[in-house]
This record gives structure tokens, C-alpha cells and sequence, in this order.
């Protein structure tokens, strides 16, 4: 079976709707109880607008996960899209990973098998893993013969 952890190739990760929730209940659970927080505002918890960077933060935990720059708005506006009722979250970059590292997994694959009890939904999201490996890019060439008489 193909290893879909490191989904170089497509530079993307897909995430059922499902399967994302349970992903962000699980980092701000993670976050809340590490911090021992009740609660909490958006911008605070995810780190952008006019956040207080000495207080508790996503984007620092994160930060200190992938020992890199990380846009905090980012899961913000993925959790915005979920809202508005979007089917499947695309997730890039250094989030592919860096999600799963901060509550404890190596990856997807490990993230559905422990986090994901519905059978339904687990079978779901394996097939979108496996579909991204069939992406193909396509180029559409032009050839334009303007005034000048010149083919560009």
C-alpha cells in the first residue's frame, strides 16, 4: 500500500470534513489542556489581529513544533471553511505535518486509525488519500499571430 504520510507529490493534503473537525477538536483540546485555559478568544488561540504573544498561543505551540514560521490565521480560516459547510479541507506546506505532531501522531494514516471510530468516515477519507496520488497537471498552450505579422 502507498505510503500517504508523505504526500510529497501533490505538496497537499485532503481531509474529509469529518475527519478535519475531529483534528482541530483534538489540537485545541491538546491546547486548552497543556495551558490549562477554559477559555479562549479566536484571534488569542490561533494568533493573529491583535493577540498578546506573551500569552498562550496556537501559533506559538506551533511554531515551537516545526521550530519555523507559522501564519496563524491559517487553521483559522480552515475552521471557517468548515463552517461554511465545505465537504473537504485542503491542507498545505508544513501544516501537513505539523498538525499532526503537535497532538502526538506521526501522520494521517496513524491519526485515523486512533482518533477515527466511524467506520464510514475512516473508509472515506482513505479513498480521498488515495485519489490524490492520481492528480495529473495539464498545460494549454497558445499561439497568438498579431498585427505585426509576428507569431508569438
Amino acid at each position: 500500500m502507498e505510503n500517504t504520510d508523505n504526500n510529497v507529490d501533490s505538496g497537499s493534503l485532503l481531509l474529509t470534513k469529518h475527519v478535519f473537525t475531529k483534528l482541530l477538536s483534538a489540537i485545541i483540546t491538546h491546547f486548552k489542556d497543556s495551558h490549562q485555559l477554559e477559555s479562549y478568544k479566536d484571534s488569542q488561540l490561533y494568533g493573529f489581529g491583535n493577540y498578546d504573544s506573551n500569552k498562550p498561543n496556537l501559533k506559538n505551540d506551533l511554531e515551537l513544533v516545526l521550530r519555523g514560521y507559522i501564519n496563524g490565521k491559517y487553521l483559522y480560516n480552515k475552521e471557517r471553511e468548515v463552517a461554511s459547510g465545505k465537504p473537504i479541507i485542503k491542507i498545505t506546506r508544513e501544516y501537513r505535518t505539523v498538525l499532526f505532531k503537535y497532538i502526538g501522531f506521526r501522520g494521517i494514516n496513524e491519526f485515523l486509525t486512533k482518533e477515527i471510530n466511524d467506520p464510514i468516515e475512516k473508509d472515506k477519507q482513505r479513498q480521498l488519500l488515495q485519489t490524490i496520488g492520481s492528480e495529473e497537471d495539464y498545460y494549454y498552450v497558445v499561439y497568438y499571430f498579431g498585427e505585426d505579422k509576428k507569431m508569438t
